[in-house]
């Protein structure tokens, strides 16, 4: 479920997730949110995009609407089988994560994150203050754990500081793996750079993503915004079979991209986003 910043600004309420202690109305909320840009405020050449995921429809919101507010572009979901799910051209540079999820957790989910996009900048957010709670989330790849409830003021500061340390220089050139460059479009390989397509990018972003690289047919085709039907399924096999084409002339004994029994497909390199 996607939640818009537009659609989510709302008073605060309960003691769970991004409490805000009390606050209530619009306008408090605003003025709460929307602190003035100070000399510690981050600015980035263009706004960075932050996942928020939180499986409490109106504590989402409030999220969303708060980095909206200070400059960042932000979307939620509430959870992490809906991160594969998003659509087409949904990246990000940072992603606040709630601990407490439904179904895959959220260390699994930090864990996948961190290892897809080892540059992503990850937020872990749970109700456990124990210092060992704290310690599982910066195994699982968090760079930083905030305990929750926490004031929503507090967490734009956090993201403010988490991206002033970001930087696209974080993951070296590998010998025996492969990058993939979601700005600019471009595979680096142990033997050079390939120049992909942007359906071509996509398709290796969501198997990347995908728990141990594997996405089921009708999800790669609604990431794609391909239709269900055969003439979709056809699109994506010829998309497929081209893409393949192009990483076999990297690694001409392994097969890239393995269909698996008519109901999906498995990404069978190793591959890390930047």
């Amino acid at each position: 479920m996607l939640m818009p910043a537009d659609s989510l600004r709302m008073p605060v309420t309960g003691t769970q997730g991004f409490d805000l202690k009390g606050t209530r109305g619009r306008d408090m909320l605003d003025c709460l949110f929307c602190h003035a840009p100070t000399d510690s405020t981050y600015v980035a050449e263009r706004p960075l995009r932050v996942l928020v995921v939180e499986e409490h429809a109106e504590q989402c919101g409030n999220v969303v609407a708060a980095l909206a507010c200070n400059g960042y572009l932000a979307q939620g979901v509430d959870s992490a089988e809906a991160v594969y799910e998003l659509p087409t051209g949904s990246h990000f540079d940072i992603a606040l994560v709630s601990l407490n999820l439904s179904g895959e957790g959220g260390l699994s989910l930090v864990a996948r994150l961190r290892a897809a996009q080892p540059a992503l900048g990850i937020v872990a957010l749970g109700a456990q203050q124990a210092l060992e709670d704290k310690l599982a989330g910066y195994r699982q790849g968090a760079d930083l754990y905030l305990a929750t409830p926490v004031a929503t003021v507090e967490l734009c500061a956090v993201v403010d500081a988490l991206a002033r340390r970001l930087a696209p220089e974080r993951i070296p050139a590998q010998e025996d793996g492969f990058i993939l460059e979601l700005i600019g479009g471009r595979l680096l390989t142990p033997k050079g750079v390939l120049k992909l397509g942007y359906l071509e990018v996509e398709l290796l972003y969501a198997l990347a993503l995908a728990p141990e690289g594997f996405m089921e047919r009708w999800l790669l085709l609604e990431r794609l915004g391909k239709s269900l039907d055969i003439y979709g399924k056809a699109q994506l096999e010829v998309l497929i079979s081209r893409l393949r084409s192009k990483l076999r002339t990297e690694l001409p004994e392994c097969n890239p991209i393995r269909a698996e029994r008519g109901q999906g497909y498995r990404l069978n390199i190793p591959l890390k986003v930047r």
